[in-house]
């Protein structure tokens, strides 16, 4: 019998609190916001790979001027805004990474 897999979504408004909970947590996608007041996604995108190498990052931004950068660190997307449900669900289906963890 297979075990049913349970989904969680978190939200934080604080990169640092985040990359804690990352860390003693599996983590299979993670949405992140390239320009945020404390740290940059980018960053927070590299410091995600450390910890947790197979998880999913996808980044959202208003400005496509991140773009190469957020895919030279080999993030599975990008979500220019503004942003529809339908956008996040095509992404969630074309993770590069089916689940991580």
């Amino acid at each position: 019998m297979t075990a049913k897999r349970e989904d969680k979504v978190y939200g934080f408004t604080d990169p640092a609190e985040m990359l804690v909970y990352v860390e003693g947590h599996p983590c299979d996608v993670a949405f992140l916001k390239i320009e945020m007041e404390a740290m940059n996604g980018l960053d927070a995108a590299s410091k995600i790979q450390q910890l947790r190498p197979k998880a999913n990052i996808i980044f959202e931004s208003a400005f496509d001027c991140y773009m190469k950068k957020a895919f030279e660190i080999r993030c599975s997307g990008y979500l220019m805004q503004p942003i529809k449900n339908s956008d996040i669900q095509g992404e969630l289906d074309n993770l590069r990474f089916a689940y991580a963890y």
